[in-house]
Order: structure tokens, then C-alpha cells, then sequence
């Protein structure tokens, strides 16, 4: 898991079972951050795919998208990642606990 907070990108150690909102309680990042508003995502070995998102709804639009490929370079290096991976917008599921949410695979 993944988040760009100021520019920077934070990476979540390997196999965390944290979800994003439990480390920005830990990390203290709420105070300063709008969540709603923060670039953020996961990368998925089994597909070696990346999924980006915003907000508690997994919400994207062109903004964040642009945010996203303008970032891709120094994540991939970030994640230890090379070039040919899936890049996706929206969750990994299109269907979480009963709700349909909108779904992009780029490219």
C-alpha cells in the first residue's frame, strides 16, 4: 500500500495487513492531510497490477489520474517494481460489501 503525502511517496512495509486509514491514525497523519484528497493505492502481486484512489469511496477522476502517471516513475522504483505493470483506478473489486464502485483500467 501506498499514499503521496507533500510529493512524497510513503510505502507501507511488505505484507502489512493495515489499511490506509488505521496507518494515518498511527502515523498521526490526519491532522495535517485531508483524506478524502490524498492520492493512494496498492499494488497486487498476483495481477502485478497498481490501483489508485481517493477518499473512503475509492473515488478517482482526471486529476489524480494525471497525479498517478506523473508519479509512476519514482513509485515503480519506490515498490522495487519494473515497466509492464497493470496500471488500474478505482478498488481492486468492483463490487465491496454490497456496493458497485467505478472502475479504470488505463491503457
Amino acid at each position: 500500500m501506498f499514499c503521496v503525502l507533500d510529493g512524497k511517496i510513503m510505502v507501507a512495509e511488505i505484507g502489512t495487513t493495515e489499511s490506509h486509514i488505521d496507518r494515518f491514525h498511527r502515523e498521526g497523519w490526519l491532522e495535517n492531510f485531508a483524506f478524502e484528497e490524498i492520492l493512494r493505492g496498492m499494488y497486487w502481486p498476483e495481477t502485478n497490477s497498481l490501483y489508485f484512489f481517493k477518499g473512503f469511496d475509492f473515488s478517482f477522476d482526471e486529476a489524480l489520474i494525471e497525479q498517478s502517471l506523473y508519479i509512476m516513475p519514482q513509485l515503480l522504483a519506490a515498490l522495487g517494481l519494473k515497466d509492464g505493470v497493470k496500471i488500474n483506478f478505482g478498488p481492486m473489486d468492483k463490487f465491496i460489501k454490497g456496493k458497485e464502485y467505478r472502475q479504470l483500467c488505463w491503457g
